[in-house]
């Protein structure tokens, strides 16, 4: 329908050219504001200048991907997805836009579409670093544990300190019983921050199924620790479910 119009319009009248300058700076003028309205936390309104943008520019990826977000963030999930797709449409060899899909895809359990669209993002950005852990997230979540620890894998060959790579990876060998290299991995992400708390209660973890509780406890007893330290008394309360159940016989999770 569209081209049909511009077909006919062709024949009509052209176009000014400042009135397509006008309208061009009309939509950049809606996208930055629905930046500014985003990054205020008033994604509903946001919503609307994002949208305006797309009214005047049909092709305006930028604006997309911008309502994309908004949508997420005030709730409507399905509804970004849609204007994530509508972006690669128009620009399929941006990698972040795979990438916000899969994070939208993923918090709504779509993990297998979640999965491609963080292959793609890696396909196109090899050294994105949070684009194969999100990978390995996917996988996991999926229980395909050896992908997973592949992605991971991926994700501390371009960057050797970032720590959510080594617990993702520790609990994906951990689910493959490779409790050993697990505890490895954990140990690994404790020695770049030793405040990590979940490393040291995924450690916690893998050391019970070796049934090494001596050690185990350390390590809960250290998570406990950090965990009280930042306030989450859900977790120290996890814990200590976990200590005493120690005492009297096996804990799986």
């Amino acid at each position: 329908m569209e081209r049909a119009a511009d077909q006919s319009s062709a024949n009509a009248v052209k176009a000014d050219p400042y009135d397509l300058m006008v309208q061009s700076e009309s939509a950049e003028t809606y996208y930055q504001r629905g930046n500014e309205l985003y990054d205020q936390g008033k994604f509903k309104e946001a919503v609307n200048a994002y949208k305006k943008a797309i009214q005047i520019r049909k092709d305006y990826v930028d604006a997309y991907v911008g309502l994309g977000n908004a949508l997420d963030d005030s709730g409507n999930p399905e509804e970004a997805i849609s204007a994530y797709k509508a972006a690669i449409k128009i620009d399929p060899n941006e990698p972040m836009i795979y990438y916000n899909m899969g994070i939208t895809l993923a918090r709504v359990g779509k993990m297998q579409e979640a999965a491609r669209a963080f292959q793609t993002t890696t396909e196109l950005k090899p050294d994105f670093v949070q684009g194969h852990n999100s990978l390995g997230n996917a996988l996991y979540d999926l229980k395909q544990y050896e992908a997973a620890i592949k992605a991971y894998r991926q994700a501390i060959q371009r960057n050797p300190n970032f720590v959510p790579a080594y617990v993702g990876l520790g609990n994906a060998l951990d689910d493959a019983d490779r409790f050993e290299a697990a505890v490895e991995a954990y140990n690994q992400a404790i020695k770049i921050d030793p405040q990590n708390g979940s490393a040291y209660y995924n450690l916690g973890i893998a050391l019970v199924r070796q049934n090494k509780k001596a050690d185990a406890t350390d390590a809960f007893m250290q998570a406990r620790q950090i965990y009280a330290s930042k306030g989450n008394t859900q977790a120290v309360k996890k814990i200590d479910q976990i200590l005493e159940r120690l005492k009297s016989g096996p804990v799986t999770n």
